[in-house]
């Protein structure tokens, strides 16, 4: 980080009246190779800022995370689930999968566990493939098999559909819409929707639609992922109506069931899977970039496109930015997937999720949309340094009141507030200087853990330096620094 980061904590330091002591000089370490001298009693400072008493070493977590830390410290991080090396996803016989530090594999083929590999899967029609091992089971969902079909076995596939599939629907009476059919039957139950933070600021908007008279509607995951509150508006409506909570999701495969404040006289029917052929004529029906009730048109390119694990169905009609969680619909007015993505650097290239991927979803019980955040955040699964004091570690999802998503500087710190003010475009809070540098260490960790990035340093009017973080997504940037001038901390919330 920059020189002006070291220099604020550095004050802080001093204005915390601690004793500061000439001692030796201490070689510290940057990640990018750099190499300063510092008095003994600025180490703990140059630490906050990224500088290490060791040549650093970059360590991986099982969830994805990387951190750098000090060579002197890699054993204790070891200690707390942290590798020196990007974790090797392994399978047991069983079907339970873990992720191990790569110096760990060889260790974990010696008692039964192997890393991921391709697996030889066969088509009814004798075609043969090669297949990572996490993508098999959506393989097998499509008709592909891990071993060769016997003649017995492919006659009697044939004769009976999949149990996991529902019984096929009778077509055969039933008519083919036109682009203006569907329009009209089907755009009342799709629905314009907003998300917002605990603040009321919206954060997105997306799509749904209802699949039944009392409320119950449909959307993707990631449309509501992180949302305090949600609010829906029905065509033609000036009218919000609340989203109460949701029923069930699939986070993997990104789908929700929402529950909405109100009850739709219009729904829609949930279509066969044997409609989803390649060729087939469909529409969307959505939001795109909050133009609501927009129908497009297309075909089905592929019914079964598998990414990462996941089958999505294949489409050419056009969606964007804010279609997420619409409706897919066949060409009898029926709802086939949920619009869910776009691959901007090709054409015609869209994404929806099969509604065969809900099947036995639940709707015995409501969870509020502020609590599935909390569930679903980086917090449920975080690992703590082991300086991290035990009594801190249940107060990290303690965010400020109104402000969700940003931890609260008193309660991850310890630090005592003194008084709070805000204007039009920010809010402050200031604090006695009561804390350690290894306490604001961990409220930079809480804040990086809750998606806020290093952004820029300013000065304030007295020359004060204050560090801002931003967390994109949230649409928040939180400054920190001292003020009043320098007799006080200040956090600082406000729109970046």
């Amino acid at each position: 980080m920059k020189k002006t980061l070291s220099a604020l904590l550095a004050s802080v330091l001093l204005a915390s009246s601690l004793t500061l002591t000439a001692l030796a000089d201490v070689t510290m370490y940057a990640a990018d190779g750099r190499t300063i001298s510092v008095p003994e009693s600025s180490v703990e400072a140059f630490e906050t800022v990224n500088w290490y008493t060791a040549p650093p070493v970059m360590m991986y977590s099982a969830d994805g995370r990387t951190i750098m830390v000090s060579g002197d410290k890699v054993d204790a991080y070891k200690a707390v689930y942290w590798y020196t090396s990007p974790p090797v996803k392994m399978f047991a016989a069983d079907g339970r999968t873990i992720l191990v530090s790569e110096e760990d594999v060889e260790a974990y083929k010696a008692v039964g566990w192997f890393p991921e590999t391709t697996v030889t899967m066969y088509a009814q029609d004798g075609r043969i493939i090669s297949v990572k091992q996490s993508d098999v089971e959506a393989y097998k969902n499509v008709g592909w098999y891990t071993e060769p079909q016997t003649e017995s076995q492919k006659a009697q596939q044939n004769a009976q559909p999949p149990q996991t599939q529902p019984p096929a629907q009778n077509y055969d009476n039933m008519t083919a819409l036109n682009s203006e059919q569907i329009y009209a039957q089907c755009s009342p139950a799709v629905f314009y929707l907003e998300v917002y933070n605990a603040a009321g600021y919206i954060l997105s908007s997306g799509s749904g639609f209802f699949i039944d008279g009392n409320g119950t509607a449909i959307t993707n995951f990631h449309v509501i992922d992180e949302a305090a509150t949600a609010k829906i508006q029905l065509p033609g409506s000036t009218v919000m109506y609340d989203v109460t909570g949701v029923y069930d999701y699939d986070e993997k495969d990104d789908w929700a069931v929402i529950k909405v404040a109100y009850s739709s006289s219009t729904y829609l029917q949930i279509g066969d899977p044997s409609t989803v052929v390649g060729g087939a004529q469909i529409y969307t029906l959505g939001s795109p970039e909050g133009f609501q009730n927009t129908i497009s048109q297309g075909i089905i390119s592929n019914p079964a496109r598998i990414e990462d694990g996941v089958t999505y169905i294949q489409i050419t009609a056009p969606i964007s930015h804010g279609s997420s969680g619409g409706a897919l619909i066949n060409k009898y007015g029926q709802v086939i997937g949920i619009t869910s993505a776009t691959y901007s650097d090709g054409q015609n290239l869209n994404f929806a999720i099969p509604m065969s991927a809900l099947a036995g979803y639940s709707t015995s019980s409501v969870t509020p949309l502020g609590r599935l955040s909390i569930t679903t955040n980086a917090f449920s699964s975080y690992t703590y340094p082991s300086y991290v004091p035990p009594s801190y570690r249940s107060s990290y999802i303690s965010y400020y009141s109104g402000f969700y998503g940003i931890p609260d500087f008193g309660v991850v710190a310890g630090a005592t507030l003194k008084k709070t003010a805000s204007t039009d475009v920010a809010y402050g809070y200031f604090y006695y200087i009561d804390f350690s540098t290894d306490d604001l260490d961990i409220y930079v960790k809480a804040l990086e853990n809750c998606g806020f990035i290093y952004d820029f340093t300013y000065k304030d009017s007295q020359g004060n330096s204050h560090l801002t973080f931003t967390n994109y997504r949230l649409n928040y940037s939180v400054s920190i620094g001292l003020s009043d001038p320098s007799s006080s901390f200040l956090v600082m919330i406000t729109r970046p």
